[in-house]
């Protein structure tokens, strides 16, 4: 994986997440929320590499279902700490999110806090998906 080719998928990411946009994208000097999708980014690289995501399949080569992969990928990029967790949640509006006070969000303020992060990480990743989809279909054409 290139470096060029990641700092490319977090501005796709960013762009197809429909969320707050990132205080700070210079790749040299993320901000938290943009930090967040460039470790999802290499984290869908690396599952496109392993095959858990296949361009124009719902599984991947290990059959997995690949809405699973995604909201895995979405979650295992949150960072551990309670701080930078909460940074992420402001760096990109997370309170904006629809579900955020939804009863399935969770009790604690930290389980919605991470329910709206991985809201937006998957649905980063579900655009994204959708995106190459269509430009695989376009191409069979």
């Amino acid at each position: 994986m290139s470096n060029n080719e990641r700092i490319e998928l977090v501005r796709d990411l960013v762009r197809l997440a429909e969320c707050g946009h990132p205080d700070n994208m210079d790749a040299d000097n993320y901000s938290a929320g943009a930090d967040y999708f460039d470790t999802l980014a290499a984290s869908v690289l690396e599952a496109f590499d392993y095959g858990q995501l296949v361009k124009g399949d719902e599984s991947g080569a290990a059959g997995e279902d690949r809405s699973d992969v995604m909201r895995e990928l979405a979650q295992e990029a949150i960072a551990p700490s309670t701080h930078d967790r909460w940074m992420i949640f402001a760096d990109l509006a997370a309170y904006e999110e629809d579900d955020v006070d939804a009863e399935h969000a969770g009790e604690s303020m930290m389980d919605r806090c991470l329910y709206a992060i991985v809201e937006i990480g998957y649905r980063a990743v579900q655009n994204y998906m959708e995106e190459l989809d269509e430009s695989a279909d376009a191409d069979d054409e």
